[in-house]
């Protein structure tokens, strides 16, 4: 079958993101069907004229002003795509259609395929999206657009909340019913989708998760050539750090007599010198550092995968919520918490053994549709 994926595909700074794009699509390729990937770039996907206006007028606030140019002033070698995410994408993920920037122009002329598959990620969290494109943000990574005839499934979509908010329920059910077959990343995700008139929602593992982990060896070889001589701990913190104080990290490194390597996001400005591997290398150092500590739950996925002492940062705030990702992820791999704390670190040392890789539910959902 031919099958178009949707999900997020223009981030230059969140690895994970980009390599669950992969992953769902090589695994998608190992069972035969013809890939690509659907490019919308919805930031700017304004709902309405008035919304549009209430945009511009926002932009004025000096707040803003100062949260998007002190960063970028403060590290100005993280501009651009110094990471190479788009050399990686061109690649390893090469199928794909033009960028489309509004759902208008998505409705308009969607791709032709047999199905299309929203996955994975936070793409029904429409916290994440700009409150003046909500409607048409949710409308496209629920893919209210296409022909009828296209089945419509979701996998391992994180809705990257805990509860759902009454304003957006009639429509969520309305896109909800339309798909062929739901599945979703983690259990609190099921809850969801059961208000939403879904009882048959499934839990899956991360696509990242259904590849052997020799896929990303093979991507690493390819492509990195350094050569691990002294220990490290890998530090990797994605979004922005507040409630955790970072030196706690350095100092557990100290104590082990081993250098960090620092690598997080342009959001964070602090004092301690930062690395801005590619995807490559960012695989590279996962699977050779001796400790691995992190806030992200793809850093933590291939943690496990590579057999990593590692320990995670909870998130706080506003942000508290997607611990649930985290917390579900130990559970589905049947082993314990290993939340660090500032005082604690002793988790790094506790060895572990992952019980559970791999799912069938996505093979078995395209063998029915192709009987």
């Amino acid at each position: 079958m031919k099958i178009g994926i949707i999900t997020f595909c223009f981030s230059k700074e969140n690895y994970g993101q980009v390599l669950q794009n992969f992953a769902l699509q090589t695994y998608l390729q190992s069972l035969g069907h013809e890939t690509f990937t659907i490019c919308y770039d919805g930031d700017r996907d304004f709902d309405s004229i008035f919304a549009r206006i209430k945009y511009l007028l926002s932009n004025f606030n000096p707040l803003k002003i100062y949260r998007f140019f002190i960063p970028r002033l403060l590290n100005k070698r993280a501009i651009g795509d110094i990471r190479q995410f788009s050399d990686f994408k061109t690649k390893y993920i090469p199928n794909k259609t033009d960028v489309y920037r509004t759902y208008t122009a998505l409705c308009k002329n969607p791709p032709r395929a047999d199905a299309y598959i929203a996955g994975s990620d936070q793409i029904w969290n429409y916290h994440l999206f700009k409150k003046y494109a909500v409607k048409n943000n949710y409308r496209t990574f629920m893919l209210d657009f296409g022909s009828d005839s296209i089945k419509r499934i979701s996998y391992a979509a994180s809705w990257g909340i805990t509860s759902l908010s009454k304003k957006y329920t009639k429509t969520l059910s309305s896109l909800i019913s339309k798909f062929y077959a739901v599945s979703v990343r983690e259990k609190s995700g099921n809850k969801i989708c059961e208000r939403l008139g879904r009882n048959d929602a499934e839990t899956v593992p991360d696509p990242t998760m259904l590849l052997d982990v020799c896929i990303y060896e093979k991507i690493i070889e390819e492509n990195v050539s350094i050569e691990k001589r002294d220990k490290f701990l890998f530090l990797y913190i994605l979004g922005e750090n507040k409630g955790f104080d970072i030196k706690k990290v350095y100092d557990f490194a100290h104590s082990k007599n081993i250098k960090v390597v620092y690598v997080t996001d342009l959001s964070n400005v602090d004092k301690w010198e930062k690395t801005y591997p590619t995807i490559p290398e960012w695989l590279w150092y996962i699977k050779n550092a001796d400790y691995v500590v992190t806030n992200s739950f793809h850093c933590s996925v291939f943690s496990i995968l590579f057999q990593k002492h590692f320990g995670v940062i909870a998130l706080g705030k506003k942000r508290k919520s997607l611990n649930t990702r985290v917390d579900e992820l130990f559970a589905l791999q049947g082993i314990e918490s290993r939340y660090i704390t500032e005082e604690n670190f002793e988790v790094l040392e506790k060895e572990y053994l992952p019980t559970y890789f791999g799912n069938d539910w996505l093979k078995n959902v395209l063998f029915k549709i192709q009987e």
